[in-house]
């Protein structure tokens, strides 16, 4: 019974962790969710500010790329130490190719004097959240399969078993 609680225990601790892991997915799509055109639309209009702009814009997705490579991504990992295997390389994996996605968004803004792909910007960062959203998702899945499995199972009682000779009677 005590190896059931440890198990058990173990099991909501790694739930709890994932779930953790979301909170920096979260404040990722924050970040990125600061992302759009400047009001009135009309890029020629900002001049000097466009590089202001352009590097706000790589502010953003620096803040979303740490959020997601030294937030989500080490909880996931932790998750999967306390619970051995139930955090899957493929959310990790998942999670480094958007992360890695962000990194090369924010060295282009900054590269991007002329602010002149700032619709690319806000379109890649919309592209982004959407992604972050199905990474939710799927840990979401991940967690609750995990925390379902600490519900200790039912287990049938033996019958007692009649010998031959009963029957006979």
């Amino acid at each position: 019974m005590a190896t059931q609680t440890f198990s058990t225990a173990t099991k909501e601790t790694e739930a709890q962790i994932l779930l953790n892991s979301i909170e920096f997915l979260q404040q990722a799509k924050t970040e990125l969710e600061h992302i759009e055109i400047p009001k009135g639309g009309k890029l020629s209009e900002l001049g000097e500010e466009a590089h202001l702009y352009s590097q706000k814009f790589a502010g953003y997705f620096a803040n979303a790329h740490t959020k997601i490579e030294q937030g989500a991504i080490i909880k996931i990992r932790s998750a999967e130490v306390v619970g051995h295997d139930s955090a899957p390389n493929s959310i990790i994996s998942r999670l480094n190719s958007i992360a890695h996605f962000l990194n090369k968004k924010k060295e282009k803004c900054i590269n991007d004097v002329q602010f002149k792909g700032a619709f690319n910007y806000v379109r890649d960062a919309k592209w982004a959240i959407g992604q972050i959203d199905n990474m939710e998702k799927a840990i979401e899945s991940i967690a609750k399969k995990v925390a379902r499995s600490t519900t200790p199972k039912k287990t049938a009682t033996p019958k007692k078993s009649k010998s031959w000779w009963q029957f006979w009677k």
